[in-house]
């Protein structure tokens, strides 16, 4: 009960700053949270993709003088953002470890940790190709 209870309020009261734009505090249940950070967990997906995306185009428009280069670079960075991918399930699996698998709480403690990560890594890879 202590578990469950202490779930609710981490649920309620933990807020990311990737959520500012998508508020879900005006949700009523916890069917519309579960909703609200799912549309925002979808959202912050198009952003990553769109990011990774836009950082292959940039790091091939800086190495486009030697193909070689890019691709080693290419390699590294597939190789990298795979390795991060499977570092965000990990890491999201352990943020809602406390919660029951396919639960509206597992699910949504899951989603907000999904969006706080993906754009933290919007944000790194905005920075390629490095400087």
């Amino acid at each position: 009960m202590k578990n469950i209870i202490l779930l609710a309020i981490i649920v309620f009261f933990y807020q990311t700053p990737a959520l500012a734009k998508d508020d879900c505090s005006n949700a009523t249940n916890d069917a519309e949270i579960n909703a609200c950070y799912a549309s925002s967990k979808a959202e912050a997906e198009k952003k990553l993709n769109l990011e990774y995306g836009n950082a292959k185009k940039r790091a091939n428009a800086e190495y486009s003088a030697s193909p070689t280069d890019w691709q080693n670079f290419k390699t590294v960075l597939i190789e990298t953002q795979r390795a991060w991918l499977k570092y965000r399930e990990g890491q999201c699996s352990i943020e809602s470890f406390m919660a029951e698998k396919e639960t509206i709480t597992n699910n949504t403690l899951t989603n907000k940790c999904v969006i706080r990560m993906d754009l933290e890594r919007v944000e790194q890879l905005k920075a390629i190709p490095y400087e």
